[in-house]
């Protein structure tokens, strides 16, 4: 969550050999955004800078245990679910697993397990 994410984020770390090493933070990436999409990716780049910066801010303002519980702490959280939740969609011991000369995206598709939220 702390690394593996911004890790995955920046260079495309366990995104597969097939893209290489890919940022999802620049909007000129031809192998990760159709062109249209450029300003969008620009227009986030510029929210994630506007949001550290508040955060820096806020942590010279109120100090840092104060932001890390406030901020950091459900950052975390909702990441840790995020991750958590997409793990147990994508993977399941009676679900078969395709390299890449049989997989289609159908059969991914039919490979995915849904779990209800919440769990009754």
């Amino acid at each position: 969550l702390v690394i593996g994410w911004p890790a995955y984020l920046l260079t495309g770390a366990s995104g597969g050999p097939i893209r290489g090493i890919t940022n999802h933070f620049i909007p000129t990436s031809k192998l990760l955004f159709p062109g249209e999409w450029r300003y969008k990716v620009l227009l986030s780049d510029i929210g994630v800078v506007a949001t550290l910066y508040a955060v820096y801010r806020l942590t010279q303002i109120y100090g840092a245990a104060q932001i890390f519980g406030l901020y950091w702490m459900p950052y975390l959280g909702v990441n840790f679910w995020l991750v958590l939740y997409t793990w147990l969609q994508h993977t399941d011991v009676d679900i078969p697993h395709y390299d890449a000369d049989t997989w289609t995206w159908v059969k991914g598709a039919f490979a995915t397990v849904d779990r209800p939220y919440p769990a009754p």
